[in-house]
């Protein structure tokens, strides 16, 4: 693929695992409860709604339960009453949960498959491609970083708004999300929201933020190990081919390298024309070769 191609597909890939990140984090934020309970304490709502700590958990969980795949088709809280711009707005809000719960899961599996894929790939012609690998593989995760460098920017850009000026931060995105003013609640008659305050809303921003950092942290973690790893492999196997070199003393001997590829070694052959060869076969592996050219197969190595 060109170099002005590979840059393109990893910048798409990029924004996909950024998007996929980024519904992942704040779908666990949706699904865990734990937030919600703790801040009934911390931020005493019993005292400011007037309901029970019992009842404020009783309709957050139906209200959570109306959010989720799989869950009620139709909002009802057990003990409060809901207008019907307030149940327009949860509708809003539950399609825009669900929308992204699916990318998060779908986005998953798919990622999960592609990457499978490709380490099934890559093992298989590992050693063969260990002298050039290091340097592909780079480029072809490359797409991890502009994950991470998208995801990690977003989050901080986030972070800094929610910071300087959380109200603001709050009404802006409303506004991107929503075309109308249904989310300006009456406690009259959506008495829902006495029982979630604006500052339980800033720690579910903080926690989406938190988990989105996390999972960059985690892509750019796994980006390194895999790089690591393959230049470990290349200083063992060109070790291992001195080594080989070095033991050509008589005659010549059969020498296997991973990935279907057969060579013999003479007896006056020197390293760097073994160095050079075993390089072009590695950099047809790397390129996608289903198998070695030919011209490279039948010609590695020379006797000099």
């Amino acid at each position: 693929m060109p170099k002005c191609g590979e840059i393109i597909k990893n910048m798409l890939l990029g924004l996909a695992g950024t998007v996929v990140m980024i519904c992942l984090a704040v779908s666990l934020t949706v699904w865990f409860r734990p937030l919600y309970y703790f801040d009934i304490d911390y931020l005493d709502i019993p005292q400011s709604s007037g309901v029970s700590a019992e009842l404020c958990r009783l309709n957050y969980d139906a209200l959570i339960d109306y959010n989720v795949p799989g869950g009620s088709t139709k909002l009802m809280f057990p003990t409060m009453p809901m207008s019907e711009s307030g149940r327009k707005h949860f509708e809003e809000v539950k399609d825009i949960f669900l929308a992204m719960q699916w990318v998060a899961v779908l986005g998953l599996a798919v990622f999960g498959i592609y990457l499978l894929r490709d380490a099934v790939r890559t093992g298989k012609m590992r050693e063969a491609a260990a002298f050039h690998a290091a340097h592909t593989l780079r480029l072809r995760y490359r797409w991890m970083l502009w994950a991470v460098w998208l995801a990690a920017g977003i989050g901080g850009i986030v972070l800094l708004a929610v910071i300087i000026d959380w109200e603001n931060a709050f009404t802006l995105m409303h506004k991107i999300f929503f075309d109308n003013d249904d989310w300006l609640f009456n406690p009259q008659t959506d008495p829902i929201i006495t029982m979630l305050p604006d500052t339980f809303f800033m720690h579910c921003g903080f926690l989406t933020i938190g988990l989105t950092i996390l999972f960059c942290a985690g892509l750019q973690h796994r980006n390194k190990l895999r790089c690591s790893g393959i230049l470990r492999d290349n200083k063992t196997y060109m070790k291992k081919a001195d080594t080989q070199v070095s033991n050509l003393s008589t005659g010549y001997q059969p020498f296997y390298y991973e990935g279907n590829i057969t060579v013999r070694c003479f007896r006056n052959i020197d390293k760097s024309t073994f160095r050079s060869n075993v390089h072009s076969c590695s950099t047809a592996l790397c390129a996608g070769a289903k198998r070695i050219p030919r011209k490279i197969h039948h010609h590695t190595f020379k006797s000099s």
